[in-house]
């Protein structure tokens, strides 16, 4: 078993014998190596500036008419930045978060670019010639805590 957390290796918190688990990604950076990071290698992202851990990374990921950019210093209390490039380096569109809505664009196997902005989905299939269609509108969308069933809490 490799957990990269410095408290896995106690018997009180490891999992069941009959559970086996791997590691997200082999760089062992321990607590810096985030799922979401591994997520993004496994879709094609590269990882281009890594500054101090928590401060400063930024993704990039080239396809056929240009490539997308990711910069985050949202762990030191900034931004995330995702710009969308055309093949001439012309920038398509820029988005800025700060905060209130997760961020993120990538294609989906129809080969659309799906981004969220602002709290609503969007599908782009001709970028940059078309305008991208919004998806779902999640905005109205209100969290509801939903207690687990009898069987499933502990006695």
């Amino acid at each position: 078993m490799e957990i990269h957390h410095p408290f896995t290796r106690h018997e009180a918190i490891a999992p069941p014998k009959k559970i086996t688990v791997l590691p997200v990604s082999n760089s062992g950076d321990g607590q810096w190596d985030f799922v979401w990071h591994a997520r993004l290698q496994e879709r094609g992202w590269e990882m281009i500036y890594a500054g101090t851990p928590g401060i400063a990374v930024a993704w990039e990921k080239t396809v056929a008419d240009g490539r997308m950019l990711y910069q985050s210093t949202r762990l030191a209390g900034g931004d995330e930045t995702w710009t969308l490039y055309d093949r001439r380096e012309n920038v398509v569109r820029e988005w800025r978060n700060k905060g209130e809505h997760p961020g993120f664009f990538d294609f989906d196997p129809r080969g659309r670019l799906v981004y969220g902005e602002a709290g609503c989905l969007y599908a782009w299939s001709r970028w940059p010639d078309e305008e991208p269609r919004l998806i779902a509108d999640l905005n109205a969308n209100v969290f509801e805590n939903v207690p687990p069933p009898n069987h499933a809490r502990r006695r």
